[in-house]
């Protein structure tokens, strides 16, 4: 599912940066999942979805709850970024905006700049 971003990222200078999370949601439902990021480096979060999904969102908010960045383009391959500054756990938020089925499927994944 993410294979594509990974290589796409590595042309840009960008490395897994070992965090991902996969899963399922049901339609017009959101997951919120924790990551860490390194200060002084600059972060892209990628998701997508399976072929049942076709709007899938993602917000980032820092330890403040102060949305960072966002992506809620009508589209299944959300991207988000963010400049870490300070050490703290961020926040993630997975929307699944559009479904055709009970749930669908989703990977997200964090990249580093090298």
């Amino acid at each position: 599912m993410l294979g594509v971003a990974t290589r796409a990222y590595a042309q840009k200078g960008y490395a897994p940066a070992g965090w991902e999370k996969f899963g399922t949601l049901a339609n017009a439902t959101d997951l919120r999942v924790t990551i860490a990021l390194k200060p002084g480096k600059s972060y892209q979060i990628v998701a997508a979805c399976d072929k049942k999904c076709s709007d899938l969102d993602l917000q980032l908010f820092d330890a403040a709850g102060k949305e960072v960045d966002f992506d809620a383009q009508d589209d299944d391959f959300p991207i988000v970024a963010a400049n870490a500054g300070i050490v703290q756990p961020y926040t993630l938020r997975i929307v699944m905006s559009a479904c055709s089925q009970a749930s669908c499927a989703f990977g997200a994944k964090a990249f580093v700049k090298n």
